[in-house]
């Protein structure tokens, strides 16, 4: 039992580790469109964020990255 739960230990700590989730992240296979719609959502969520705390200059900067992804959503349609 205590070797289980050593092994559970480890494949907890070990799953969670960065190097884990960018392999499952890459397993994945997103599309161009599916990569530009989640940098989508990441950005409108940041915005939102930054509207609120009133970050102006983030914003602007969030607003041209958002038209590059636009770009990429259009080319894609």
């Amino acid at each position: 039992m205590v070797k289980l739960k050593s092994m559970e230990d480890w494949f907890t700590h070990v799953s969670k580790s960065d190097i884990a989730w960018s392999v499952a992240y890459k397993d994945l296979e997103l599309t161009e469109e599916e990569e530009a719609l989640g940098e989508a959502a990441k950005l409108m969520t940041l915005m939102n964020m930054f509207k609120e705390d009133e970050e102006y200059e983030k914003c602007a900067i969030i607003k041209g990255r958002m038209e590059e992804v636009n770009r990429i959503l259009r080319k894609n349609k």
